[in-house]
């Protein structure tokens, strides 16, 4: 449930003020204990006006009035492949790309946030003593590399 994007937007004068994880409805584990707060994220898409399309490598969002109803967002992405390189085809990778338009008069602040559970698959999401470390390169593009610490069990 951790792993979303979420939109926060905010209108000139204050007045209009939008929070939303960008994704269509109730997740199954809201509500529950073991949700560890995230019921309170802003889970309020409905659906009615968001649109998924899929063509592999290729998938792309389209929320046309969600959460705001003057601004239209897309988010493509693309998923590397490289024909007969089932190695590096197969990686955990893709690249999201948003778009966003303003067909309202007043001007819009919009932050984006993309949150990722560092986990092992244990009990808890802080398990596994996980680093994270932010990135700038040369080219200006910047992340955060999540490091996971890695248990290796012998068996006998």
């Amino acid at each position: 449930m951790a792993n979303q994007f979420s939109i926060f937007i905010s209108r000139d004068g204050g007045n209009k003020k939008y929070a939303s994880v960008l994704a269509p409805g109730q997740h199954e584990g809201l509500g529950k204990s073991s949700d560890q707060g995230i019921s309170s994220w802003g889970w309020n898409l409905t659906g009615q006006h968001s649109t998924y399309h899929a063509l592999f490598p290729r998938a792309w969002t389209i929320y046309d009035g969600e959460p705001d109803p003057e601004l239209k967002i897309s988010c493509r992405q693309i998923s590397p492949f490289i024909p007969h390189n089932y190695r590096q085809s197969s990686l955990p990778t893709a690249v999201f790309v948003y778009t966003l338009v303003n067909t309202g008069k007043e001007r819009a602040k919009v932050s984006l946030l993309f949150t990722w559970a560092n986990s092992i698959g244990g009990i808890s999401h802080m398990s596994g003593d996980h680093v994270n470390e932010p990135f700038i390169g040369e080219d200006g593009v910047s992340g955060v590399l999540l490091h996971h610490k890695q248990v290796m069990k012998l068996y006998s």
